[in-house]
């Protein structure tokens, strides 16, 4: 590969790398909000029986 084309290879690899990485963080944010959720709601039906 030549010298000028790396600056576009790692550009690249870069970009795809931020993608990849808010992709995951969003799927986090959303599954820990399920999870603190679920949590929450059966910590309110214990409290309410007993």
């Amino acid at each position: 590969m030549f010298l000028q084309e790396w600056p576009l290879t790692v550009f690249t690899i870069l970009s795809q790398m931020a993608v990849g990485a808010f992709i995951i963080l969003g799927f986090l944010q959303v599954s820990s909000r399920r999870r603190v959720r679920a949590v929450a709601d059966k910590d309110r039906a214990a409290a309410s029986c007993g």
